[in-house]
């Protein structure tokens, strides 16, 4: 026998805000975000450990990608887009399951 429609037993809003942490944690822990040894102030000259030879890094002090502000500009309204239809889910669910819940007790009424 099927069970009877309870309303509020998935919630969308733990589900989104545990995978905007898994995410983010995901993200935190990308190589990109690992701590990098840098020369010393106003050297431009690392060098490296082992007796190897140092390398000029002087080249490396202006990195720039073009069009880098646009593209998290883009991220952001993505993940509001994202987040913002997420949330008109939620709502919308809540809705629906009030609703259900409203026929069911019509229904149990009835009969």
């Amino acid at each position: 026998m099927a069970q009877p429609y309870q309303p509020g037993k998935v919630r969308l809003p733990v589900q989104f805000a545990a995978s905007a942490a898994l995410v983010w944690q995901l993200l935190a822990a990308s190589p990109a975000a690992a701590d990098v040894a840098l020369p010393a102030e106003g050297s431009a000259v690392a060098a490296p450990a082992g007796g190897e030879t140092p390398r000029d890094l002087s080249k490396y002090k202006e990195e720039s990608v073009p069009g880098g502000d646009l593209m998290i500009l883009a991220y952001l309204v993505m993940w509001g887009l994202l987040g913002g239809f997420a949330v008109r889910m939620a709502l919308r669910q809540g809705k629906l399951e009030r609703e259900i819940a409203s026929l069911q007790d019509r229904l149990d009424r009835g009969a």
